[in-house]
């Protein structure tokens, strides 16, 4: 019987994955459209244009990544780069939409009509990507539902012992436990929004509080902010300057927001109509609290990037582009690595011509630390182009 439940949540996990990045695909043209226009220009036409980036994206954590590895290729000026950062928490709209959907229909319906795009005068259309996403949201409620029915076995399990009332009380040990919990979690988990779908299973089985569940979702973005910067790390000194103060505001507004909406909740002021069934009501008040969350979090970011955004950006760098890792483990989508890629044809295209018009220089004249940082750089663009 845990396998059963183990299995859904995994189910819950895949599908919740395979729909962002259905999502992706959908606005992927949308989002080619935007970048091709260019991310400069007034700072309103630059803020709508890289939040209509994010939002296509419909992840933070590829958002974030898609900021930092243009401002590591140094293909967008600064202000842009940190637009896409700063806006990135508003593409878990797609993953706490899926959340709230939970247990509020009946995913049969959406995965049989998802399976119509594996029929052959189907698949291949424009309509077949449109099938292939209810395919998904079906996958994730019917995994719900199946969470649901095996998650008797966990209250089996922890019965009245002392673990069961620890994690079912929302005060303060309990929540720093969980949160803690989260953060160590993020680190073998490698699916983003991984806290949402635990925490709505545990959620429903009445294991864990709604304090408990939040703290899970604080300690999940929490474990986010500091991967980020740990793969930042070894990045030139300009994402090192942009990584560790967004990181620590960006934590900093998780645990403020965590606060607020805890206070919110213990004020009543956020609450649901009698009409609404006790699982219902659990999970509109989990999302909910979670968008207070993100939020504050959002808000923390954008007022770093506002001051972050005005710093002039140094060409001259050491040479230490973003690793293959951020490529193979999915960290940037798909399009954005595309859309990347062309703009490094730009930028190999200028230092080549630089290098040529160097050589005509009389020997002495040019620093032999400028000559080998230029080729170091060309080798590094030219191996990205490539891969």
């Amino acid at each position: 019987m845990i396998l059963m439940w183990l299995g859904s949540w995994a189910l819950l996990l895949f599908a919740l994955s395979e729909s962002q990045k259905q999502v992706s695909s959908i606005f992927a043209p949308l989002q080619k459209t935007l970048l091709d226009k260019g991310l400069e220009g007034s700072l309103v036409s630059q803020v709508i244009r890289a939040a209509s980036v994010v939002l296509g994206e419909a992840s933070p954590e590829k958002s974030l990544y898609a900021g930092m590895g243009a401002a590591n290729l140094r293909v967008v000026g600064v202000r842009s780069a940190v637009l896409l950062m700063c806006l990135s928490p508003l593409g878990a709209w797609w993953s706490l939409l899926l959340a709230s959907l939970y247990l509020n229909f009946n995913g049969l319906l959406f995965s049989g009509l998802g399976a119509l795009s594996f029929v052959p005068f189907v698949k291949g259309t424009k309509s077949a990507s449109y099938l292939r996403l209810l395919l998904f949201v079906g996958l994730f409620l019917i995994a719900g539902d199946v969470a649901l029915r095996s998650s008797s076995v966990l209250l089996s399990y922890l019965g009245t012992s002392e673990l069961a009332f620890f994690l079912a009380d929302g005060r303060f040990m309990s929540v720093i436990l969980l949160c803690l919990c989260g953060i160590l979690l993020n680190v073998f988990v490698g699916i983003e929004f991984w806290s949402v779908t635990l925490a709505l299973c545990l959620l429903v089985a009445n294991v864990i509080s709604v304090n408990g569940a939040l703290a899970l979702f604080a300690g999940e973005r929490t474990g986010q902010m500091l991967l980020f910067w740990w793969r930042s790390r070894g990045l030139n000194q300009e994402c090192r300057r942009l990584s560790t103060p967004l990181a620590l505001v960006s934590v900093s507004g998780v645990f403020a927001g965590l606060m607020l909406a805890g206070f919110l909740r213990g004020s009543g002021g956020i609450g649901f109509s009698g009409d609404v069934d006790v699982f219902r009501e659990k999970i509109l008040l989990f999302v909910s609290l979670s968008l207070v969350m993100l939020a504050v979090q959002f808000i923390s970011q954008m007022v770093w990037g506002h001051f972050a955004g005005r710093v002039a950006m140094n060409e001259i760098q050491e040479v230490k582009y973003f690793s293959k890792t951020w490529i193979r483990q999915e960290f940037i989508s798909v399009s954005m690595l595309e859309w990347l890629r062309g703009r490094v044809h730009k930028r190999l295209s200028e230092i080549k011509y630089h290098r040529q018009g160097l050589s005509s220089v009389k020997e002495g004249q040019i620093p032999e630390s400028l000559k080998a940082r230029l080729k170091a750089e060309e080798d590094s663009l030219q191996s990205f182009v490539q891969d």
